[in-house]
């Protein structure tokens, strides 16, 4: 599992995840269910982003799926 820290300094924070800094960090939450680990979700700001793999199929927003169909 990574190794996430929060640094806060008031309403600014500086995220690392396993000791690197994660730049352009524009929010982050962290959620707990009664008796299971925590997850830590984050958004960062990405000007190119690339997706690599076998069968990946990103999600559509719902406003953009009556537009498109899913291909078998």
């Amino acid at each position: 599992m990574a190794e996430v820290k929060v640094l806060c300094n008031g309403a600014k924070a500086t995220i690392y995840i396993n000791g690197q800094q994660v730049p352009d960090v524009t929010e982050y939450s962290i959620n707990q269910t009664a008796g299971g680990l925590p997850t830590f979700d984050l958004s960062v700001l990405a000007s190119k982003l690339t997706f690599d793999g076998d069968g990946f199929i990103p999600e559509l927003p719902e406003i953009f799926k009556p537009f498109y169909t899913r291909k078998s």
